[in-house]
């Protein structure tokens, strides 16, 4: 959050990139200036859902939901780096817009596609476990 306040901050104060505050709530010609928005609201809203939650005013499954938003903030900010950054087209800034995609996909791959075949595996029914596993289970002698 400190560093996504000095960004916008910085640009604010910056004559050249003339970034108003029309530009913070989206309305902006620039596509790339509009997305930037987009994940600023969002970066703001996922720790305020974590107090919601804490507080009792939204459930697990709510709050579980709107915190998959956080790959969107991802995407959404790296979109607003290329599109906007204005070093985007050396080397080094292609470098890290690459490592990092390749990075938090293999990541968002490894997370909705892989591990979730791993875990999910049946609770073994009642009969199937032997039955003096079953009576040390219940608390009883075997």
């Amino acid at each position: 959050m400190v560093a996504v306040a000095i960004h916008v901050g910085a640009l604010m104060l910056d004559r050249y990139a003339r970034v108003k505050v029309a530009s913070l709530v989206g309305l902006d010609p620039r596509p790339g200036v509009v997305l930037g928005a987009a994940a600023l609201w969002l970066v703001i809203a996922l720790p305020l859902s974590f107090r919601l939650k804490q507080a009792r005013f939204m459930s697990q499954r709510a709050w579980r939901s709107l915190h998959y938003f956080g790959y969107a903030v991802w995407a959404l900010s790296l979109a607003h780096g290329v599109m906007s950054g204005t070093d985007s087209r050396s080397f080094l800034a292609l470098f890290v817009y690459g490592a990092s995609a390749a990075i938090v996909g293999g990541a968002a791959w490894y997370r909705w596609l892989e591990r979730p075949l791993a875990a999910v595996r049946p609770a073994p029914r009642r009969e199937q476990i032997p039955a003096r596993a079953a009576l040390e289970l219940e608390g009883g002698e075997p």
